[in-house]
C-alpha cells in the first residue's frame, strides 16, 4: 500500500510539475507577444511623431515662403514707388520755367549779334549740321570751352552800344579783343584822309573833371551791364544747343507743360497704385487660403496624436497594472506622458526658432551680397569721375595751346599787315 501511495504521489507530482512548466511557458509566449506587440506600437508611435513633425515643418515652410513672398512684393513695390519719381523727374525741365523774365533781352540781343555777325554765322553752323555724329561731339566739347571763356569779360565778346549821337535803335556789336586793336588803326588812317575838323571850345578845369567822374561812371555801368549780357547769353547758348524739341517746348507755355507733366504723372500713380491695390488683395487670398490650409492640416495631426497619446496609455496601463496594480499604473503612464509632451514642445519650439534664424540668416547674406555689390559700383563710378577729371585737364591743356597759337596768329597777321603797309607807303 505504502508503495502504491508513493507511485500515486510521484504521478501526481510529475503532473503538477508539467503543468507548472506549462504555465510558465505559457506565460513566457503572452510576455513575448506583448513584447513584440509593445514595440511594434512604440515603432509605429513614432513614425507617427515623424510625421507629424514633418508635417508641421512643412507647414511651417509654407507659411514662412509666403511671408517671405509678401514682403519681397512689398519691398518690390516700395523700389519701384522710389524710382518712379526718380526716373520722371531726370527729364528735361524747360529753361523758360528756370528765367522767363531774361528772354525779351536774350532774344533782343541775338538778333543783334546776327546783324552784326550777317552771313558769316550762317557758314559754320550749315558745315556743323553736314558733320558726322563724332565730329558733332568734339565741336560740342570746343563749343563749351569757347562758352567758359565767354563767361570772362576780359577774354570774351566785347559789346558796345552806338553813342546817343546816332539816331537809330541801340545795337549789339560783337567783337573780339584782338578785332579792337586793328580797328583803331583802320580809324586812324581814316582819320589822316579827311580834313582836319575845327578845334572845339575850351571849357574849364571844373566841367572837364565833371565830364571825366561822368564818363568813368557810364564806363563802369556799361562794363557791368556787358558782363550780365555776357551770363544771359551763355545761359540762352546752353538752352538753344539742345535739340530742336526742346526749343519747342521752350516757345510753348510752362503753365501748360506743367499741367500736362501733373496729369501725366498722375496716371502714373493711379496705375501703380491700382497695381498695388490688386497684388494685396491677391497676396491676402493667398495668405487666407494657406492659412486655412495649415489650420486643417495642424487638426489633423492633433486629431492623430491625441489618438496616439490615448492608444500608449492603454497600453502601457495596461502592462503595468498587472505589476503594480490598475489605479497606480495610471498614475504613473500619466506622469511620464505629460514629461514627453513637455519634452515634444520644447523641441517644437527650438525647431521654430532654428527656422527663424535660419531665415534671418539668409536675408543678411542677401543684404551683405548687395553691399558688396553696390562697393564694387562705387569704385566703378570714382574710377570714372577719376578719368572724367583727367580728361577736363587734358582739354584745358589744349585749350590753353589753341589760345596761345591764336594769339601767335594774330600777332604775325599784325605784324604782316604793318610791314605791307609799310611797304606801300
Amino acid at each position: 500500500m505504502s508503495e502504491g501511495q508513493g507511485g500515486a504521489d510521484w504521478l501526481t507530482g510529475l503532473v503538477s510539475r508539467t503543468t507548472a512548466t506549462k504555465q510558465t511557458f505559457t506565460d513566457l509566449g503572452r510576455a513575448q507577444a506583448l513584447s513584440t506587440l509593445l514595440f511594434s506600437r512604440l515603432l509605429i508611435f513614432h513614425y507617427i511623431c515623424f510625421s507629424s513633425s514633418k508635417m508641421e515643418l512643412d507647414a511651417e515652410n509654407e507659411t514662412n515662403e509666403v511671408t517671405n513672398n509678401i514682403e519681397k512684393a512689398d519691398f518690390s513695390n516700395e523700389e519701384i514707388s522710389l524710382i518712379s519719381p526718380i526716373n520722371n523727374g531726370s527729364e528735361t525741365i524747360p529753361a523758360e520755367i528756370v528765367a522767363p523774365h531774361h528772354d525779351k533781352e536774350i532774344l533782343e540781343i541775338v538778333k543783334a549779334t546776327e546783324e552784326a555777325l550777317g552771313g558769316e554765322a550762317a557758314e559754320p553752323e550749315e558745315n556743323c549740321e553736314n558733320l558726322p555724329p563724332d565730329t558733332n561731339q568734339d565741336l560740342d566739347v570746343e563749343t563749351d570751352t569757347v562758352r567758359e571763356h565767354l563767361g570772362t569779360p576780359e577774354e570774351s565778346v566785347v559789346f558796345e552800344t552806338n553813342s546817343p549821337e546816332n539816331e537809330g535803335p541801340e545795337r549789339l556789336h560783337l567783337d573780339t579783343p584782338q578785332q579792337e586793336t586793328t580797328c583803331p588803326q583802320g580809324e586812324e588812317d581814316k582819320e589822316e584822309d579827311e580834313e582836319p575838323t575845327p578845334a572845339a571850345p575850351d571849357f574849364g578845369y571844373e566841367e572837364n573833371t565833371q565830364l571825366l567822374q561822368e564818363l568813368c561812371e557810364q564806363r563802369e555801368k556799361a562794363a557791368q551791364r556787358s558782363a550780365q549780357l555776357q551770363v544771359k547769353l551763355v545761359e540762352y547758348f546752353r538752352r538753344t544747343s539742345g535739340d530742336e524739341t526742346q526749343v519747342e517746348m521752350e516757345k510753348e507755355d510752362p503753365e501748360q507743360q506743367q499741367k500736362e507733366e501733373y496729369e501725366r504723372f498722375m496716371k502714373i500713380l493711379m496705375k501703380l497704385k491700382q497695381q498695388i491695390n490688386t497684388e494685396s488683395e491677391t497676396a491676402q487670398l493667398q495668405v487666407e487660403e494657406l492659412r486655412v490650409q495649415c489650420q486643417e492640416k495642424l487638426d489633423k495631426v492633433k486629431d492623430i496624436w491625441q489618438a496616439f497619446m490615448a492608444l500608449k496609455q492603454d497600453v502601457a496601463v495596461s502592462v503595468l497594472s498587472r505589476r503594480l496594480g490598475k489605479q497606480a499604473a495610471q498614475t504613473k503612464v500619466e506622469s511620464i506622458l505629460a514629461a514627453e509632451q513637455l519634452h515634444q514642445d520644447e523641441l517644437m519650439k527650438l525647431r521654430l526658432k532654428h527656422l527663424n534664424l535660419k531665415t534671418k540668416v539668409d536675408m543678411l547674406e542677401e543684404l551683405r551680397d548687395e553691399v558688396q555689390k553696390k562697393a564694387a559700383l562705387q569704385i566703378q563710378f570714382e574710377h570714372v569721375q577719376a578719368g572724367r577729371q583727367v580728361q577736363r585737364q587734358q582739354t584745358e591743356k589744349q585749350n590753353e595751346e589753341s589760345l596761345k597759337l591764336q594769339q601767335k596768329m594774330n600777332s604775325s597777321l599784325e605784324v604782316g599787315l604793318r610791314k605791307h603797309r609799310e611797304e606801300k607807303d
